[in-house]
Formats: C-alpha cells, sequence, structure tokens
C-alpha cells in the first residue's frame, strides 16, 4: 500500500513538471525571435544612417526631404507618410520595417540655440521599427548627422 502511495505521488510531481516544458520551449522560441528581430532592427538602422550619403545634406527644408526620400529609395524603402514633423518609409520584407524620420533638429542640450547655429553639425533622430506580421516585434532609435550651411555660402 505505501509503495502504491509513492508511486502515486511521484506520479502526480511528475506530471506537474512535464506541464512546464511546452512552455519552457514556447518561450524559449519567443525569446529567439525577439533576439533575431533586435539584431534584424540593429543592422538596420546602422545602414540607414551609415556611410558618406548624409554629407552633403543641407538644412532641414524641402532639399532635405528629397535627399531624404532618395536615400531611403535606394534602401529599398517606401515613403508612407509626409508630416512636418517626420518622414515614414517602410520596407516589405521576411520581416515589415518601419522607418520614422523625424524632421527637427535634435541636440544634445535643452536649448534651442545650438539648432539656429550654422555650420555646426546637427541630428535628424531616426526610430526603426520591425513588425512580425502586424505585431510590433522590436525597435531601434539612431541619428542622421547633418550640416547647416551658412547663408553666405
Amino acid at each position: 500500500m505505501e509503495v502504491l502511495a509513492a508511486i502515486v505521488i511521484l506520479s502526480i510531481i511528475f506530471v506537474g513538471i512535464m506541464t512546464i516544458f511546452p512552455q519552457m520551449t514556447q518561450f524559449n522560441a519567443k525569446t529567439g525571435t525577439k533576439l533575431d528581430t533586435m539584431n534584424l532592427a540593429r543592422h538596420e538602422v546602422a545602414e540607414v544612417v551609415a556611410g558618406d550619403k548624409w554629407n552633403s545634406l543641407l538644412v532641414p527644408d524641402y532639399l532635405a526631404i528629397t535627399k531624404i526620400s532618395q536615400e531611403m529609395t535606394a534602401l529599398g524603402y517606401q515613403l508612407k507618410t509626409t508630416n512636418p514633423d517626420f518622414l515614414r518609409f517602410e520596407k516589405q520584407g521576411d520581416y515589415r520595417y518601419e522607418t520614422d524620420i523625424y524632421l527637427k533638429c535634435q541636440t544634445d542640450s535643452a536649448t534651442l540655440t545650438q539648432c539656429e547655429v550654422t555650420d555646426k553639425i546637427k541630428l535628424y533622430k531616426v526610430h526603426l521599427k520591425v513588425y512580425g506580421g502586424s505585431q510590433l516585434s522590436s525597435e531601434t532609435y539612431s541619428y542622421i548627422p547633418y550640416r547647416v550651411e551658412s547663408s553666405g555660402e
């Protein structure tokens, strides 16, 4: 009788432990997907902001918007939204990439005076999101440097 009771108790414990394994497998799969999309987001934002393509970027006006659109199109993006504050681009593949480039000057300080100074390097903020299906899977931020040309040039 004691052996039978011990077997029943061990069976209950064993069944309880076995129900954890499928949940752990599902959690590991989600974690792996999240890590993959984080790496994809980092790689994609590095391609967006990398290189010499932004060296000729002018002040944030229609010329800069045209240059940004050309460079993003060359990377396989399509312009989806124009707004006075940002441009939104989208790229389809195994995942959907959505990239917002904010057109307002970003600086390290809280004052806007640095944005008004010419011949200084300024920054456009880039917000890249990676979607798996319709669900946001990962996102990252970076900056595109640009130089404001003085009016005397």
